[in-house]
């Protein structure tokens, strides 16, 4: 009798430890699902996010998709709670927001790109003038830019000061060309000269006077 009651206390401990050891597995099976389920849905957001922003073409659409993929808040509760012991995760939601955010540096450096090529093709003085007020107008808009952070406003303002001083320089080469032209029409010895290179000393200064007259007065 005793080992029948002996066998019938192991066969229902044996009962409850599968019935245990069941619930455990069965237990940890639903949160490792639930946990891929979770990764699957905020990688699945991260990549909603990225053809949202691809198929915006203006920036202030883009600027608007980068913001709501910063503070999207049930994409930051799965981050808050997965990103330690899933890095992956981290590591794609960080490679999508470097992305974005990269365009912006691009979209200001390709602008000042643009302006400098037509630099490089056309020099003249109102050309020059237009430039720099160009750049002037893009620096605003970078300094006043609430994606992009200090260092990389101050870095984009330094290529503009640099093409700035570029321009400048050609602005005053050219103005000191015509003050050599000037200064060399107008030292003919009124006295040792003839009629011929009197008539043609004025003709020069008359053509000077009508060249600086289409200029920037602030420049003669």
């Amino acid at each position: 009798m005793l080992i029948k009651k002996t066998t019938k206390i192991a066969i229902l401990v044996a009962v409850i430890v599968v019935i245990l050891l069941g619930t455990i597995l069965g237990v940890n099976y639903k949160r490792n699902l639930d946990i891929k389920n979770d990764i699957k849905a905020a990688n699945s957001l991260i990549t909603d996010y990225n053809k949202k922003f691809d198929k915006e073409s203006e920036k202030d659409k883009k600027e608007k998709v980068y913001n709501d993929l910063k503070s999207d808040k049930e994409l930051n509760d799965y981050l808050k709670k997965y990103s330690k012991n899933h890095k992956e995760l981290k590591d794609n939601y960080n490679k999508e927001l470097k992305s974005e955010y990269s365009w912006f540096i691009d979209c200001y450096t390709n602008k000042i790109n643009d302006i400098n090529n037509k630099f490089s093709e056309t020099k003249d003085i109102n050309s020059c003038k237009n430039y720099l007020d160009e750049f002037a107008n893009l620096s605003n808009e970078i300094s006043s830019d609430k994606i992009l952070e200090k260092d990389d406003i101050n870095s984009l303002n330094d290529k503009v000061n640099s093409s700035n001083d570029a321009i400048n320089e050609e602005i005053k080469n050219v103005v000191n060309d015509y003050t050599n032209k000037f200064t060399e029409a107008s030292s003919l010895d009124i006295n040792n000269s003839s009629k011929d290179d009197l008539n043609n000393a004025v003709t020069n200064l008359n053509s000077l006077k009508d060249e600086i007259s289409k200029l920037p007065e602030e420049y003669f």
